[in-house]
């Protein structure tokens, strides 16, 4: 702090002033009016107090433009389509409902990446429940994409007809569908089918892979802890949570497991009022490159610890 000692003089008469080396350096660098303010004060005799309040609030720090870099707003999270578009590579999306998301998907990347998208329903049943179905279906395959059915999404490690490893798995709102009316046993329910899907996926992952896993905001789903039930599965760590950039994939339109009729909304109305999130787990395993590296530099590291050891500093080997 700038101490500013004022020492007044008899009554009536002039004050004296004495200045701190830090009051008298802080009053070269206040505005000239600032400086003739704080001098008729220290003279009239005003006390410390007042002196120090001067200095302060006419300092340089108080005095400069807030920079350009410091108005702007904080960032935002990246969106989920951010995080899919960076990761993609070879992607797997499961339980994809009526395939509406893998066509937005296939948009989003524009080529380059390689994408299996699959459902958990066999065709028929699937054109019975969606009426659109088809019409993604030959989307995707007219786009290069792989159409697989009948695959369940806790048991992708199992199946031959996936071609792992994966670097992006993406499973949009899990849900087991079974009508459970007593909300416990329902969160249960859908905890298991999470973490049998993560513990599955974790086998199938690229040593750089992520799985992406979108649940809506809000009860039950909070209760669901899916971060808890990620961190648990050995193989795979939580990276980031992000919201569910809904818009960004044109043409996604999120269907019931139990099928999507007339009297049924074109969109989820949970996603629409509260939102939703992915949660973003990475591949904790190295590859064997990397493995292979971390070895010999271990080995290195422990040449290194021998020659010092049989080498002393000033000494020289022969």
């Amino acid at each position: 702090m700038v101490k500013v000692m004022a020492k007044r003089g008899k009554k009536g008469g002039k004050g004296m002033k004495m200045l701190s080396k830090g009051a008298k350096k802080a009053l070269g660098k206040l505005p000239k009016k600032a400086q003739e303010m704080l001098v008729q004060g220290l003279k009239s005799g005003h006390n410390a107090a007042w002196s120090k309040n001067v200095i302060l609030k006419n300092g340089p720090q108080n005095s400069q433009k807030p920079s350009a870099k410091s108005q702007q707003p904080n960032p935002p999270l990246q969106a989920a389509s951010t995080q899919i578009r960076k990761q993609a590579g070879k992607v797997l999306v499961v339980g994809d409902g009526n395939f509406s998301f893998s066509v937005a998907l296939l948009e989003l990347l524009q080529g380059g990446s390689s994408v299996t998208s699959t459902c958990y329903d066999s065709l028929e049943v699937l054109q019975n429940k969606y009426d659109d179905a088809q019409g993604h279906v030959d989307k995707l395959r007219e786009g290069g994409a792989s159409v697989l059915f009948q695959i369940d999404a806790t048991r992708v490690a199992e199946l031959p007809e996936l071609d792992g490893p994966y670097d992006s798995i993406i499973f949009n709102f899990p849900h087991v569908g079974l009508g459970i009316k007593e909300q416990d046993d329902n969160i249960a329910a859908n905890q298991d089918l999470i973490r049998k899907f993560l513990d599955s996926s974790s086998k199938i992952l690229s040593p750089t892979g992520k799985v992406f896993v979108t649940i809506k905001k809000g009860e039950p789903y909070d209760s669901w802890k899916v971060a808890r039930i990620g961190i648990a599965i050995s193989g795979l760590q939580l990276k980031t949570a992000v919201d569910f950039d809904h818009a960004a994939f044109p043409g996604y339109s999120h269907r019931r497991t139990a099928g999507f009729g007339p009297s049924m909304p074109s969109e989820d109305p949970d996603i629409i009022r509260n939102g939703a999130k992915t949660f973003i787990f990475s591949s904790t395993s190295k590859s064997k490159k990397e493995d292979s590296d971390d070895e010999g530099k271990a080995k290195k590291n422990k040449t290194k610890s021998t020659l010092k050891k049989f080498n002393p500093k000033g000494s020289r080997g022969k």
